[in-house]
């Protein structure tokens, strides 16, 4: 798209100015060239970053490196266009490569061979040879290098708060700018201005380093933000990460015990929890609360199974055997090998006969019958990306329900495709009715449209096989996580976003949560034993009420006792009242508490006189007139004081998140008694005393 509109641009300027249209080119290729192109390697970024759950799950990091390959493959396609038809003009390079005659000019054009491009740093798609044909010279890849500059501004520009975010309009300045002066250099090849030469000098030597340079600060901006989401959410780390071991250390330390699974298992965890932190602060806690709790209840589970005994890889291929579907191929199959098909023809052309040895078929498809041939294919493989692009629809919403984004960004950039099969139907249609898009050949050096003048239908090919490829990187569509009903039907929930991110490792992962915790693994409990979120006991000695008997020493005595009023629990104290002395029971301990309430209506517990309380298995409660148990003390229950409740209060409200709760660092309540904030955290975090 964006090269027809630099078509467009010269024509415009062509018959408003009365000047030949080769002219008109050769000055867009410095005043509009650089600036559409360089807006057109962020769009993606920009288009996905209108969404705010994209927008800041994407570090500045993914910023970059998306940026950069977006640039490498538009400076990629530029080559290709130019070169399109040269295999049979093209001879080996003694050294390693390929040549291009350069008939009367001085120099050859030089294309490296794979051994080249691995070997040099961020290596340009092209070179040239000097007169003697030993020298080759390779510059650095110029449009990868503007597209990292460029991404890191649009990911400040998106991620960054206030007026700071504007510090990101100068790394795209700079790529524009350099850009411009490399293109207005270039077209006043013969007598270029002597500043110009200068100040380009300069510049290309800064920017063979700028996309390292650029990560580097992105990864020291990401690091900062990661660490403050750490310290705002601790519930996200695993045991071993709170009691202060490396952070890198206990994740992969757990990726090692059962490979591949717990190493994917770890790898996803880690993608998944990343994606939180980077939003911590960025935006609605509200919006984040379903995959903080995703992410919190993964790191369970994983402290849950961390051990050797938990995992055994036969029960887990016997487990994967019977989850898995027979067969899943067969309805599958043709969303791949019909896009090979349509693709077979132009890929024979475009990538087989691009070689010297097999130049041939380059001729064939460009004789008699063969753009004919191409043209239909071309037709045929438009239609079948705009049919699987209006598929894609139904999943646009899908993948916006689940609060983790990784899964809407995907088919976000597949539907770049779009762009692809426009132009590809325009350069068609334009073939088919026998005219060119411009009656006059042009110079094809001078824009990136000037290859297009007599090749509309190779550069049709070509796009079809970009948005063909884009389609075929769904198979299977977005993952089998993303395609099954049941994932579907309750896409906004924590089982979902678990299951977007951790796939098939998740199902195996929750499997072997149960066997972890019936083998007396480190952890504790299985999820099964925890407490519904009003504070009743799910399992166990039951949800009450438990009936006492007559003959019990104390206020229990004939009464139906009711397990705590949920302002004793952790989540039920963002609504409870503030008292001067509080107790909360400790997280996982609700079915304790409950079989201590059963066994004090049986007449187990030791009623104690002076109190008024009874003691049962190191805990002691007290029972109000209407039967209600409260706890008193002892292990697995929290006493806290006016202070530290209403810390707990404000925690619970924020989900574990600091920055969510500004009372926590502004109210001299909180902010001259630090302990009582900390422990809140702790007891919201599962990790007191």
């Amino acid at each position: 798209m964006a090269a027809l509109i630099e078509l467009g641009y010269a024509h415009v300027m062509a018959s408003s100015a009365t000047q030949p249209l080769v002219e008109a080119m050769g000055r867009g290729s410095y005043t509009l060239v650089p600036v559409l192109e360089e807006l057109a390697k962020l769009a993606p970024l920009l288009l996905a970053g209108l969404n705010i759950k994209i927008r800041y799950q994407l570090g500045l990091s993914d910023y970059v490196i998306l940026g950069a390959a977006t640039g490498a493959g538009l400076g990629l396609y530029e080559v290709l266009l130019s070169h399109l038809l040269d295999a049979q003009r093209a001879a080996p390079y003694p050294y390693g490569g390929w040549m291009l005659s350069g008939g009367l000019s001085l120099s050859s054009t030089y294309i490296p061979d794979l051994h080249t491009v691995l070997t040099t740093w961020l290596p340009a798609s092209l070179g040239s040879l000097d007169l003697s044909f030993t020298q080759p010279s390779l510059d650095t890849n110029l449009h990868l290098a503007w597209g990292a500059i460029g991404a890191l501004g649009a990911g400040l520009l998106l991620r960054g708060r206030g007026w700071r975010r504007l510090f990101g309009l100068l790394p795209i300045a700079y790529a524009m700018g350099h850009h411009t002066l490399v293109n207005y250099t270039g077209s006043r090849d013969a007598h270029p201005p002597g500043w110009t030469t200068s100040l380009l000098g300069t510049a290309n030597g800064l920017v063979t380093y700028a996309p390292l340079i650029c990560l580097a600060i992105a990864m020291v901006l990401d690091f900062a933000q990661l660490q403050r989401g750490k310290q705002a959410m601790p519930a996200v780390l695993l045991n071993a990460e709170r009691t202060g071991n490396a952070a890198i250390g206990p994740l992969t330390t757990f990726g090692a015990q059962c490979l591949p699974w717990t190493a994917l298992i770890a790898l996803r965890f880690a993608r998944m929890r990343r994606s939180l932190l980077y939003a911590a602060g960025r935006t609605d806690p509200a919006r984040l609360e379903l995959l903080h709790t995703a992410v919190a209840d993964t790191a369970a589970r994983i402290d849950a199974v961390n051990q050797d005994r938990a995992w055994d890889s036969e029960r887990i291929r016997a487990y994967l055997r019977e989850v898995r579907p027979s067969r899943p191929w067969r309805r599958r199959w043709p969303l791949l090998v019909i896009p090979l098909v349509l693709m077979t023809p132009s890929l024979l052309f475009l990538a087989l006969g691009s070689f010297t040895s097999t130049k041939g078929l380059q001729h064939h498809f460009t004789t008699g019958a063969g753009p004919t041939l191409l043209m239909w294919f071309g037709i045929a493989a438009l239609i079948w990306a705009l049919i699987q692009l209006a598929l894609l629809l139904r999943a646009w919403r899908t993948t916006s329900r689940p609060p983790l984004a990784e899964p809407q960004a995907v088919v976000r950039r597949v539907f770049t495709a779009v762009g692809s099969t426009l132009t590809t139907g325009l350069l068609l249609a334009a073939r088919y009715r026998g005219t060119p898009l411009n009656g006059d050949v042009t110079d094809s050096l001078a824009m990136l449209l000037a290859a297009l003048e007599n090749l509309e239908l190779y550069a049709g090919i070509a796009l079809t096989i970009l948005a063909l490829a884009a389609l075929i990187m769904l198979f299977p569509p977005g993952g089998l996580v993303l395609a099954g009903g049941g994932i579907l039907a309750g896409a906004a929930s924590v089982e979902a976003a678990q299951a977007a991110a951790l796939g098939t490792a998740g199902v195996l992962l929750m499997a072997q949560g149960a066997h972890g915790a019936d083998g007396g693994g480190e952890g504790g409990q299985s999820s099964g034993s925890s407490a519904s979120a009003d504070g009743s006991a799910s399992s166990g000695p039951g949800k009450g009420p438990w009936q006492a008997t007559d003959d019990i020493k104390g206020p229990a005595a004939g009464k139906q006792l009711r397990f705590p009023n949920s302002r004793h629990t952790v989540s039920g104290s963002k609504s409870g009242e503030v008292k001067e002395s509080n107790s909360v029971i400790l997280r996982g301990q609700e079915r304790e508490v409950a079989q201590d309430v059963s066994d004090i209506a049986q007449g187990k517990a030791k009623h104690i006189k002076d109190t008024d309380r009874y003691e049962v298995n190191g805990r002691t409660y007290g029972v109000e007139r209407s039967g209600t148990v409260y706890p008193d003390s002892g292990p697995g229950i929290a006493k806290l004081d006016r202070n530290e409740y209403a810390a707990l209060q404000q925690v619970t409200k924020a989900k574990g998140d600091i920055s969510a709760a500004p009372q926590l660092t502004r109210n001299p309540r909180f902010t001259n008694n630090p302990e009582a904030v900390q422990k809140a955290l702790k007891i919201y975090n599962g990790i007191y005393p």
